[in-house]
């Protein structure tokens, strides 16, 4: 999950990467603040049902999520598959260099 200048996650809680998800493996609860700026209450990603199809960034209107090149994980519980906004904001790995939509024919 890609974040803005304010360290706040890009993602307006518009709600197609659940409905698009096959494995059906992300939770979404929108929120809205006075402004009337939507964001995620709870996102939540289960890592034990992701396909990792990459379905979720490629519908994203706000490219806030990006599938990136670390998939292989190893934890000593299960919760700590379940990612949450907090932890997805944290993430440092380099984003997927796979496909890039400001260059979709890959030239």
């Amino acid at each position: 999950m890609l974040t803005d200048e304010q360290g706040r996650a890009k993602c307006v809680a518009c709600g197609l990467c659940p409905q698009i998800c096959p494995a059906n493996c992300i939770k979404l609860v929108p929120g809205e603040d006075e402004e009337g700026h939507r964001y995620p209450l709870i996102y939540e990603i289960d890592e034990f049902r992701c396909i990792f199809c990459g379905y979720c960034q490629e519908v994203c209107p706000e490219e806030a999520i990006h599938v990136g090149v670390h998939y292989e994980n190893s934890e000593y519980s299960r919760d700590r598959f379940v990612y949450d906004l907090e932890r997805l904001t944290a993430q440092t790995h380099p984003v997927s260099t796979l496909w890039d939509p400001s260059d979709p024919k890959g030239e």
